[in-house]
């Protein structure tokens, strides 16, 4: 229930000023930073609420950055934090509450604006929501590449599978699972995974994903209806 009031708090001053994607993370952290709970609020809006699920009422000014001179160095100083704090891989708990010190810091964020601007980088940045991991499978790079090798005839199937045009990427990730069950041993379908991943794993900024999206909708070919 308390969840659901927080949700309903947040979206509520969100659709007011949704201009742009500042616009609504200034009126999320005018609501936040006045809470007693502000630490809750904080990670709730973070976790819980999807940037791109908001519905952003100007189509054409969907840049975040123009109301912060620096905004270059809040969002440098922004990788910089979360990268240092997921680097020992701490629990949720102990990642958001230092996220809530961090912003409040007036030495890091002297006023309300670098404050907005800090949290519209942690909103768009592809590494939040923060989850906890477990280690996962770790192997020596000469035992990773005999079983590359042994897998050899399977990862070039696989290779053209992930190459060649399909209809649907259902179809595509159905044919590469059937590949995996034809193979024996959990090391060995992890390799055959790393593998397949190394083939799709492009990593495109945020920024560059809302500059692609600006354009398809100057050029006619994306529109935004409310509700969508």
């Amino acid at each position: 229930m308390q969840d659901n009031i927080i949700y309903d708090e947040l979206i509520s001053v969100i659709q007011r000023k949704n201009d742009t994607f500042r616009t609504a993370c200034e009126a999320a952290w005018s609501l936040i930073r006045e809470k007693s709970g502000q630490e809750q609020y904080l990670c709730f809006f973070l976790r819980d609420i999807d940037c791109f699920d908001i519905n952003i009422a100007d189509e054409s000014k969907m840049d975040f950055n123009d109301d912060d001179p620096n905004f270059s160095s809040v969002k440098d100083l922004e990788r910089r934090i979360v990268h240092s704090l997921i680097s020992s891989n701490p629990s949720e708990e102990f990642f958001y509450h230092n996220i809530c010190q961090k912003i409040n810091d007036s030495l890091l964020f002297p006023d309300f604006s670098s404050q907005v601007s800090f949290l519209t980088c942690l909103w768009l940045d592809s590494r939040i929501p923060y989850f906890q991991l477990e280690e996962g499978c770790l192997m020596e790079n000469e035992k990773y590449q005999a079983i590359l090798e042994e897998l050899s005839p399977l990862l070039k199937k696989a290779n053209f599978i992930l190459s060649t045009d399909l209809k649907q990427r259902t179809q595509r990730a159905s044919l590469l699972m059937r590949i995996a069950e034809e193979i024996n041993g959990k090391e060995k379908e992890t390799v055959f995974w790393a593998y397949v991943l190394s083939r799709t794993s492009i990593k495109i900024p945020q920024e560059q994903i809302l500059e692609i999206i600006k354009k398809a909708i100057s050029e006619g070919k994306l529109s935004i209806e409310p509700g969508e």
